[in-house]
């Protein structure tokens, strides 16, 4: 429980001030938090005011399993990604992920389409 309330005290300590231990993670740690904060409003902002939300959504889907096939496939190395794949459950199941999700957008895009066409047929008449 010791080395809990150490490590909890030096995380605290980065993210408030620089400490010597912290390697200049601060101003990265607030960089990703504002970066964070204004992503979130922007997909707020888009999911609102957008026709296109639902497909907004929809394509968002994919980044989770992408990210996490990334991490399995590349390895941070001081800064750098270095090729170096490994495959567990976790890549298998992202895999899945995507064999299911980019043919759901693909047909939710060309249905889409073909109803937003006969409809405006419909009114044409």
């Amino acid at each position: 429980m010791s080395e809990f309330v150490v490590f909890m005290e030096r995380t605290w300590c980065c993210v408030w001030a620089a400490c010597d231990y912290c390697h200049n993670v601060t101003w990265r740690l607030w960089f990703f938090a504002f970066g964070a904060a204004t992503n979130f409003l922007f997909k707020i902002s888009t999911i609102a005011y957008v026709q296109g939300a639902v497909y907004y959504g929809v394509v968002y889907c994919i980044s989770v399993p992408m990210g996490a096939l990334f991490y399995s496939l590349f390895t941070d190395t001081g800064g750098t990604f270095q090729w170096s794949p490994h495959f567990d459950d976790e890549t298998g199941f992202a895999f899945l992920g995507l064999c299911l999700i980019v043919p759901a957008i693909g047909m939710f895009y060309f249905y889409g389409s073909q109803e937003q066409k006969r409809q405006l047929y419909e009114q044409m008449k």
